[in-house]
């Protein structure tokens, strides 16, 4: 009986790992078609960002894409000071923590009033 439901369980964590992988390709698959299809829509690049970011807890390699779509919306909205915010706050789950500080500069540069990016730099 125990061999048994140790196998079971065995199965099931396996089927439940298949199914996650099958959804996050899917998950990044939809979000670079629509990328994709419609290249200058910046709400499309936040939702993109957004997959990758819940992706990284899962696999915080996931982290790097999100950096490499938000980079792609900073260039699309360069006068955006979330994006950019948000580019520090992957940096620093990056554990590059000069290249998040450059952006919570630049994020105040753009809006002065900004007190998340502010508290960044203390």
């Amino acid at each position: 009986m125990a061999a048994q439901l140790a196998t079971a369980g065995a199965d099931l964590v396996a089927a439940g790992q298949k199914l996650l992988d099958e959804l996050k390709t899917e998950a990044l698959a939809n979000s670079d078609k629509a990328v994709n299809l419609n290249p200058h829509h910046t709400n499309l690049y936040k939702s993109k960002a957004k997959v990758e970011l819940y992706l990284a807890v899962i696999d915080p390699e996931y982290n790097r894409q999100a950096v490499d779509t938000l980079r792609k919306l900073a260039a699309l909205s360069p006068t955006d000071a979330k994006i950019v915010y948000n580019l520090g706050l992957v940096s620093d789950q990056l554990g590059e923590t000069k290249t998040a500080q450059e952006y919570y500069r630049l994020a105040v540069t753009l809006k002065p009033d900004y007190d998340a990016a502010q508290a960044m730099l203390k």
